[in-house]
């Protein structure tokens, strides 16, 4: 039998259309095809599978990337690690990172979870599906590879004004980079669990979490306080940051409200989808009720229910100038943002009114285990009060 494994040995083969073999398990062949005497040649591994006969084939091409002494030993350890994938139990079929990722997004909205796969498709578009990270085969995929994906994704900055003439940008938060990367951490997860990948060393470390990410946030501002805010507004803004001060919602999902979603038959407000949660609908206290009575006066359903005099929806730009102006006039501190409202007013339920976690959790849009880990120590203070009562 003619031999591949050395150049001499390659070069002396005669030209032809059917390929050299070299067998190099059971099942498993590199196969080497010279078609023309001057032809570098192409490299294939072929895999019999013995239970359905099925035969899969590995194209590697020239691989003239590599040193033409070498080739033949690349060669044998690509063959070596598609035999190690099959004989741990990996599927038969490869796939690339891309196409891990779209797997998982597919696999989320058949479990009906259209609001968690539309945040990860939209974080694979952003950081994943453009970068050459995604057309890595998940079986050639190594820790170095993902963290220099890594590397560029923390480096690229964030655009904070993308419609404006000058553009500002800041460096990305640890807590967002966290996010971008539990949502590729969660695909090779899946794909891992499908046998597409047989290990999880590529991405174990690489893609670890930065530590301390999520602070609580320490800015507060008791009732008090946000009425003084209230009441050195502009009369066209107090609606909308009544509204954040009785409800610890965020200040996007309370903007993006619509007059339809406000039943006042009910005294009842349906809250669109909102990160990971799905649309949910929270009963209103007799003050909010008139507040939304006003707001939604003359309005078609369609229409914004907070909004300003031209009756579009507040943005974010405004308010985030509006709240710094305030933070100036009142004398707050500079961390003193509109989130301040949402923590303050979750801060309140859990710790003045003795809410449990999981009703402060559906209310605000979030989990009870991220309630746990932000306000858990006022669950704990709360909870010795109500023990030391009972004890007398």
């Amino acid at each position: 039998m003619e031999k591949i494994d050395t150049v001499d040995a390659r070069n002396r083969l005669k030209p032809r259309d059917a390929a050299y073999i070299h067998h190099v398990s059971a099942g498993f062949s590199l196969r080497y095809r010279k078609p023309k005497a001057n032809s570098t040649g192409t490299w294939n591994i072929w895999y019999r599978d013995p239970h359905t006969k099925e035969v899969i084939r590995r194209s590697m091409g020239d691989l003239a990337h590599i040193p033409n002494s070498e080739r033949f030993t690349f060669a044998l350890k690509e063959a070596q690690k598609l035999i190690g994938h099959f004989s741990a139990g990996g599927s038969i079929s490869l796939i690339t990172v891309g196409e891990a990722c779209k797997q998982y997004v597919d696999f989320l909205n058949g479990r009906n979870r259209a609001n968690t796969a539309k945040d990860a498709l939209s974080r694979y578009t952003r950081w994943v599906l453009g970068h050459k990270v995604a057309s890595i085969p998940l079986t050639k995929l190594t820790r170095s590879s993902l963290e220099k994906w890594r590397a560029e994704m923390t480096q690229m900055p964030v655009v904070i004004n993308p419609f404006a003439e000058k553009l500002i940008t800041r460096e990305r938060s640890a807590a967002s980079i966290n996010r971008d990367m539990t949502a590729l951490r969660a695909a090779l997860n899946y794909a891992h669990d499908n046998g597409f990948v047989t290990s999880d060393q590529a991405w174990r470390i690489a893609l670890k979490a930065v530590p301390n990410a999520d602070k609580p946030r320490a800015a507060y501002l008791n009732r008090s306080q946000r009425d003084a805010v209230l009441k050195a507004l502009d009369p066209k803004w107090r609606p909308f940051y009544k509204v954040l001060s009785l409800l610890p919602l965020r200040s996007g999902v309370v903007a993006r409200l619509k007059v339809s979603d406000f039943n006042a038959q009910f005294s009842t407000l349906t809250l669109r989808a909102d990160k990971r949660v799905n649309d949910r609908t929270i009963p209103l206290t007799a003050e909010l009720k008139a507040i939304f009575v006003s707001q939604a006066k003359g309005k078609t359903s369609d229409a914004a229910l907070l909004s300003n005099e031209n009756g579009k929806a507040f943005t974010k730009d405004q308010w985030k100038k509006v709240m710094e102006a305030m933070v100036k006039e009142l004398g707050f501190t500079e961390g003193v943002v509109t989130t301040t409202f949402r923590h303050s007013t979750i801060t309140d339920l859990v710790s003045l009114h003795g809410l449990d976690i999981h009703t402060v959790a559906k209310i605000a849009g979030t989990s009870a285990r991220m309630i746990e880990k932000h306000y858990g120590h006022l669950l704990h203070e709360h909870a010795l009060k109500g023990l030391e009562k009972l004890s007398g």
